[in-house]
């Protein structure tokens, strides 16, 4: 069989380079959003002293107090995160590209070759 006859499978498949950036750019807004979050804790000597969390810094200044900056901390870490779930994601696709490719499907055999990027080339 000819590879002109041969079904064409269209579908699109990322390098492998763009699927681990994206992993990981996952992972990156997964610990932001924990920091966001998660209440920060402090060990105290009855126990336990909750300071709120980045989202919800303590309002009354026993708790600011003992807190000082923990939560403005975190708010930064959250943020350095994000911005490191964005710089990751963004630079894997533009390095590795994630664009469509279309695949031959061999009759005789299961092996796929790469075909020509041009659709129209496709449809011959």
């Amino acid at each position: 069989m000819s590879s002109a006859s041969q079904p064409v499978m269209r579908g699109e498949r990322m390098s492998t380079g763009a699927k681990v950036s994206t992993i990981i750019a996952v992972l990156f807004f997964l610990l932001a959003a924990y920091y966001y979050f998660v209440p920060i804790n402090i060990q105290a000597q009855q126990g336990v002293f909750g300071c709120g969390s980045a989202i919800h810094p303590p309002t009354d200044d026993f708790a600011k107090g003992i807190c000082q900056d923990l939560s403005t901390i975190n708010r930064f870490r959250s943020l350095m995160s994000l911005i490191a779930a964005i710089l990751v994601g963004g630079l894997g696709w533009m390095l590795f590209g994630g664009g469509i490719r279309a695949a031959r499907v061999g009759a005789d055999d299961d092996e796929t070759t790469e075909s020509p990027r041009d659709p129209a080339a496709l449809d011959d």
